[in-house]
């Protein structure tokens, strides 16, 4: 997300906790473009098949709201 309001971040946390288990969730603050924005990622898996399986478990919500892509931990940086 671009909006990066500390607030905002908390409310889609306090939503989060009733989907996911929130100790697999990260916050990755990034800049892209001169623009600050906020990844989230769920888990951490040993290669990008595992994490393309994991994707397709996410709540439906997740997949109809977000745009999910697969990332390794040096592009998060």
């Amino acid at each position: 997300t671009e909006n990066v309001r500390p607030d905002r971040m908390e409310r889609f946390l306090t939503r989060a906790q009733s989907l996911v288990n929130l100790s697999d969730l990260f916050i990755h603050p990034v800049t892209s473009d001169g623009v600050a924005r906020f990844r989230v990622s769920y888990g951490i898996y040993v290669n990008r098949d595992q994490a393309s399986v994991a994707e397709t478990e996410l709540p439906q919500k997740y997949k109809t709201d977000f745009q999910t892509e697969l990332y390794t931990m040096g592009e998060l940086r």
